[in-house]
C-alpha cells in the first residue's frame, strides 16, 4: 500500500506546486495590468485637465457672444457644464479602474445631463450673431470662392481629358503591337 500511495502523493504535490506557480503568475499579470490601467487613466486625466481651460474659455465665450450672457453668468454656466463633464469622466474611470459595475448604474443619467448641457449650448451657437456684420464683404468672399471652385472644376475636367487622351494613345499603341483590341476607357462625365 505504501508503494502505491507514494507516487500519488508525489503527483499531488507536483500538481499543487504547478497550481501555485500558475496562481503566482496570474497575480503578477493582474498586478501589471492594474499598473497599466492606472497609468493609462492618469494620462487621460492629465490630458483632460490640460484641455479643460481652453474648453472652458471657448464655452464661456460662446455663452457671452451667442447667449448674450454677462461674464459672471457665462462663467457660472460654463463651470457647471465642465463639472458635469468631470462627473462623467470620474464615474467612468471609477468603473474602469475598480472594475465596479455598480458605478455604471447612474452613468446614463449623467451622460444625458451632460448631453443636455451641450445641446443647449448648440442651440445658442445656432442663434449666434453674424461675426463680421458686413454682408458686402461676405458676398465678395462668396463670389471669390465660387470662382475658385469653378476654376478647380475646369482644371479637373482638363486633367481628366488629358488622362483619357494619354490612355487612349497607350491603348492604341498596345493594340498595334499586340494585335488585340484594347478595352475602352470610360468616358469623362461632363457637366458635373
Amino acid at each position: 500500500m505504501t508503494g502505491s500511495v507514494l507516487p500519488l502523493l508525489v503527483v499531488a504535490v507536483e500538481a499543487l506546486l504547478a497550481l501555485g506557480v500558475l496562481f503566482v503568475l496570474h497575480l503578477a499579470r493582474a498586478r501589471t495590468q492594474r499598473r497599466r490601467s492606472r497609468a493609462s487613466a492618469r494620462r487621460l486625466v492629465e490630458r483632460i485637465r490640460g484641455q479643460e481651460p481652453e474648453r472652458l474659455t471657448a464655452v464661456r465665450q460662446l455663452l457671452i457672444t451667442a447667449g448674450g450672457m454677462d461674464e459672471k453668468a457665462a462663467l457660472r454656466q460654463a463651470d457647471e457644464l465642465m463639472a458635469r463633464e468631470r462627473s462623467v469622466y470620474s464615474r467612468v474611470l471609477t468603473a474602469f479602474l475598480g472594475r465596479d459595475v455598480n458605478a455604471l448604474d447612474d452613468l446614463e443619467q449623467r451622460v444625458a445631463e451632460l448631453a443636455d448641457g451641450y445641446r443647449k449650448l448648440g442651440e445658442l451657437s445656432g442663434r449666434a450673431p453674424h461675426p463680421s456684420g458686413d454682408d458686402a464683404d461676405l458676398q465678395r468672399q462668396n463670389r471669390e470662392l465660387q470662382s475658385q471652385l469653378a476654376q478647380a472644376n475646369e482644371n479637373l475636367e482638363n486633367l481628366t481629358r488629358e488622362y483619357m487622351a494619354v490612355y487612349r494613345q497607350q491603348a492604341a499603341s498596345k493594340e498595334k503591337s499586340a494585335g488585340a483590341a484594347a478595352p475602352k476607357p470610360p468616358e469623362p462625365k461632363s457637366g458635373d
